[in-house]
């Protein structure tokens, strides 16, 4: 008797590992910045990554430019390098983000030539790689669905009492979770109440439990 073919298993690409996703969905992406308040098309599941752990939600970072004109270095042969981010901090500290592997091969100098260079310009380069993002990868769809939330509320009005009202509902009770907000602002609209709660987490307002389930009813907030 004939022995069974085994069923071939699909092929995933290098950086599916960062969303669990096979080759099959691709990885492009198009997000909208809250924080910058534009638009971008991401080409891989590591650029998101780099996103939304480093730029995008993290309170630090004032603001950012993503792939901004490549850099011309000169020493040992010139040759342009492409940043993935230039970053501005909230004191005012300059950083340059690039995500390894690219092309800088440590082999020829490529990264320490760009360390000094960075220096020269006045900023500080962090360098990322793949591996180091992966024990972080949790954090990414909960990130997402506040990034979808803010993207879809975009433009809108709040009403003036509700904003008031939120305020001084945080401030007075000072942790709780999701549900127990949703419960208090019951006569509005649940999805432009959690709208409020992502612009509070996206601005540094408080401090969220990231599960997997960014707006489960148990996810609890701390204010900051």
């Amino acid at each position: 008797m004939a022995a069974r073919k085994s069923k071939p298993t699909a092929r995933r690409s290098r950086t599916s590992v960062m969303t669990n996703r096979g080759q099959h969905f691709g990885n492009a992406w198009s997000v909208f910045s809250y924080k910058n308040q534009n638009h971008y098309k991401l080409t891989s599941d590591v650029e998101l990554a780099h996103w939304l752990l480093f730029l995008e939600f993290d309170q630090i970072v004032r603001s950012f430019e993503l792939f901004p004109p490549p850099r011309l270095i000169v020493d040992p042969r010139p040759r342009k390098i492409q940043l993935n981010a230039e970053v501005a901090l909230l004191d005012g500290t300059l950083e340059w983000h690039k995500v390894v592997p690219l092309d800088i091969q440590e082999s020829d100098g490529g990264l320490s030539v760009l360390v000094k260079h960075a220096r020269e310009s006045g900023a500080n380069l962090r360098v990322f790689s793949v591996e180091q993002m992966v024990p972080l990868k949790y954090k990414i769809m909960p990130l997402l669905r506040v990034s979808a939330c803010l993207a879809a509320g975009k433009g809108i009005t709040l009403p003036y009492n509700l904003a008031q009202d939120v305020s001084k509902f945080i401030r007075k009770n000072l942790r709780g979770c999701i549900g127990e907000f949703l419960e208090e602002f019951s006569s509005y609209d649940p999805s432009i109440v959690c709208y409020v709660f992502a612009k509070m987490y996206a601005d540094g307002v408080i401090s969220v439990e990231l599960n997997p389930h960014f707006f489960a009813v148990d996810t609890e907030w701390v204010l900051l």
